[in-house]
């Protein structure tokens, strides 16, 4: 935009404390009172970072693995409406210098101030990267009720604070089906309901309760959800801590066919819909030639299991195929749902693009999302195998600390965290590097199952609001705390 500049920074955390600083870039479009502003905390992050729309033309960004402290900000027009949001955020001390700030001028903010906000990007960013079992609908109706804990604190009645109430209207109503759905299984299971998954649901429903204060009249949605869950109160009866499901160990997928390595980047598809990654050294695309006879290639990838596959966001799978050694791109093609069968029950997709003259062994192969726009022609294998390590390890690490909070099976629990940890190290072994950006010592995760160490004990602080959000296994606490989602997956019988 004509006479508009930008200023990207570099974040610097002091430590020892809990105050970071940030430079300001401003953006000012010409003829225009208003204007644009970022605090760009770029700096030392995993590849685990989402930048999620919080209300008001107001961007915060997280990273998974150390959610206590936004990695950056921006604001699309500071005006009267977003301002007791970015207030909230980044303090009214902050706000005040931010008003007058020039390209370049260091401020220094506490990042606790704003943790409602940062809850509200977490939940966000754990629906974009979290691969594990999740009902979606569970995710969503926390997302809504996320931002509705972080619009209390907005002025009352502030144009700011009926947008997020608004957004938080929408989330749950539209998550409402499938909530009651949920709590009616758990009606129905034999099982006690263990006290864990009972307390966070209960917050849930209660942000549910919360968001009728804010409508006139009768809501029907939000209302199904009290009376499933009152319902569900009435006949089940809080349970004992639960032994954890012995989840396998994931196995490189075995063939005949030609092997060419393509593992999907989950850089380029959101979490759940297709099957990996489940080990950050195997590859998940095998394709074959197309056994009409053309001069193809047929690329089929099994869909996400434990959790219903997002329709939608299925459609918009796209494949990509390049020379492997050259980078030329060969062709693309979308991806469609094969129906299940007997010998193949899975649900999977499948795609088919031309080869032109080469063979399967030559071509490279991507799935991407078409809204977010092709994938590079040129892959970093590094940063590649960062971003598969770091989905893996957080996938994995959450699952563990919510099988903690739920089971009291102390040798289970531990037996699950050396695999992890060997995985990790087997990936990058010969690299000399740590396996991603961000991660934890190997050794520290081996530390955990040695004898003088309790494993479940480890897990449970790491879940739990005494963790330090700064310690580096205390990424599952304070704004990065575990989803009632994840909760009710690892409650699972």
């Amino acid at each position: 935009m004509p006479g508009a500049s930008e200023v990207r920074t570099n974040l610097v955390i002091e430590q020892r404390t809990r105050f970071m600083q940030v430079l300001v870039g401003v953006h000012d479009p010409s003829g225009v009172d208003t204007r644009a502003l970022t605090l760009d905390a770029t700096g030392p992050a995993s590849p685990l970072v989402h930048e999620a729309h919080v209300g008001a033309g107001v961007h915060v960004s997280v990273d998974l693995f150390a959610p206590q402290r936004f990695t950056g900000v921006s604001v699309e027009k500071l005006d009267d409406t977003s301002m007791s949001l970015v207030a909230d955020l980044i303090g009214e001390r902050a706000l005040r210098t931010l008003l007058v700030a020039e390209d370049g001028t260091r401020l220094t903010v506490d990042p606790s101030a704003g943790t409602p906000w940062l809850r509200v990007a977490t939940v966000d960013a754990l629906d974009r990267w979290l691969h594990l079992p999740l009902d979606q609908s569970l995710v969503d109706a926390e997302r809504g009720v996320s931002r509705l804990r972080a619009a209390a604190s907005l002025p009352t009645g502030s144009p700011a604070q009926r947008l997020v109430i608004g957004d938080a209207l929408r989330l749950t109503r539209n998550a409402s089906t499938g909530v009651v759905h949920h709590l009616r299984r758990l009606a129905r299971a034999s099982a006690p309901l263990q006290e864990r998954l009972r307390s966070t649901l209960d917050h849930l429903v209660a942000g549910y309760a919360e968001l009728t204060t804010h409508v006139s009249g009768p809501d029907l949605q939000l209302a199904a959800v009290q009376r499933a869950w009152r319902s569900l109160c009435d006949h089940r009866v809080p349970g004992a801590p639960m032994l954890p499901r012995q989840l396998r160990r994931p196995q490189r997928p075995r063939s005949d066919r030609p092997v060419a390595e393509n593992p999907i980047d989950p850089r380029l598809v959101p979490a759940r819909l297709l099957g990996g990654p489940a080990d950050p050294g195997s590859a998940e695309l095998y394709p074959v030639h197309d056994p009409t006879g053309n001069s193809a290639v047929r690329i089929e990838v099994v869909a996400f299991a434990g959790a219903d596959v997002d329709d939608d966001l299925a459609q918009r799978l796209l494949v990509h195929v390049v020379d492997r050694r050259t980078s030329d791109p060969l062709g693309h093609g979308l991806l469609t749902a094969v129906p299940a069968t007997r010998a193949a029950p899975q649900r999977r997709f499948q795609a088919t693009t031309p080869l032109a003259d080469r063979t399967v062994t030559d071509v490279r192969v991507d799935v991407y999302d078409v809204l977010k726009g092709p994938p590079p022609a040129l892959r970093d294998a590094g940063a590649l195998r960062e971003a598969r390590c770091a989905s893996v390890f957080l996938a994995e690490w959450r699952r563990l600390v919510a099988s903690a909070r739920l089971s009291a099976d102390r040798a289970a629990l531990g037996d699950r965290i050396r695999p992890l940890a060997e995985r990790l190290r087997w990936v990058t072994v010969g690299t000399g590097a740590p396996p991603f950006p961000g991660c934890p010592p190997v050794g520290r995760l081996l530390d955990l199952v040695e004898e003088h160490s309790d494993p479940v004990e480890s897990l449970w602080i790491a879940g739990s609001d005494v963790a330090s959000g700064d310690d580096e296994l205390g990424f599952a606490t304070g704004a990065g705390r575990l989803l009632v989602a994840e909760v009710a997956s690892a409650g699972r019988t």
